[in-house]
């Protein structure tokens, strides 16, 4: 996905939001999702170095 300013590489959530003017009420709060890694290693540390940068609460997360 392409967003006008964007640098190449990727966008971050913070920025699809903001792009597609999702309404505030609707943040995510009470929902579940799942991740798949193949062939790579979920690292919370990454996770919460990304929520930090993008101003984001660090969400609980259950490995399985």
């Amino acid at each position: 996905m392409a967003i006008p300013g964007q640098i190449a590489g990727g966008v971050n959530a913070v920025d699809v939001v903001t792009h597609y003017r999702f309404p505030a009420q609707f943040d995510g709060s009470g929902e579940r999702i799942a991740l798949i890694e193949i062939e790579g290693t979920f690292v919370p540390a990454e996770l919460e170095i990304y929520c930090t940068l993008s101003g984001l609460p660090v969400p609980k997360v259950t490995d399985v």
